[in-house]
């Protein structure tokens, strides 16, 4: 990418949120913790992110919406385990 040093591209960056979803969701029960503790305070900010100077950031924070996908992931695993595949026979009624 050109720009300043150390900035990453958008495929890249997409690679790591890809890379932590996956580790939400291959963690068993990491992803309900991260969900658990990273909701929004009376204030509308992420009661577990630190902020700068000691503030709070917006909510929903980055872990929060990489959480949210985590659980799009999951649900969507599940569904395709849930299905039969073309080897087993369907109920036939």
């Amino acid at each position: 990418m050109v720009g300043h040093a150390g900035a990453v591209s958008t495929q890249e960056l997409l690679a790591e949120i890809d890379a932590a979803v996956a580790f939400l969701v291959g963690q068993p029960g990491l992803l309900d913790v991260v969900l658990a503790e990273h909701v929004a305070d009376a204030g509308g900010m992420c009661a577990a992110c630190p902020g700068p100077q000691s503030g709070r950031r917006r909510w929903p924070c980055t872990v929060r919406l990489i959480a949210a996908r985590a659980v799009r992931v999951r649900a969507a695993a599940h569904d395709r385990a849930d299905r039969p595949t073309s080897a087993e026979p369907e109920n036939a009624s």
